[in-house]
């Protein structure tokens, strides 16, 4: 059962053509978004994004977004991909390991 999720604006760096300091908007049902203003600020939006990711997929999808949401906004874009890169190609070898260690058990 998914829940809703209200997010209150608690500090604006620099100017928000949207919202203001204590405007609300919502998460309705795990996915639809709400606002009582017929716009959503995508800055806010991008900034929830690691931690809604780390309440949607636990503990792995918390640590993964976590790092990945500060590593985007202290070193950009580009390398948070490659990172995101890198970390995929060792899962793979990990996974293609496990799945050929458990191939030769059974034969």
């Amino acid at each position: 059962m998914k829940k809703d999720l209200s997010i209150t604006v608690k500090d604006i760096k620099g100017t928000c053509p949207v919202f203001a300091k204590s405007d609300t908007f919502y998460i309705h049902g795990g996915y639809k978004l709400d606002s009582n203003n017929k716009y959503l600020c995508m800055h806010a939006l991008s900034s929830l994004m690691p931690f809604y990711s780390s309440l949607s997929f636990g503990a792995g999808g918390a640590i993964g977004s976590l790092y990945s949401g500060f590593l985007w906004n202290s070193a950009g874009p580009a390398v948070a991909f490659g990172v995101a890169a890198a970390v995929t190609v060792v899962a793979v070898f990990i996974a293609w390991y496990w799945v050929l260690d458990e191939l030769d058990r059974r034969h």
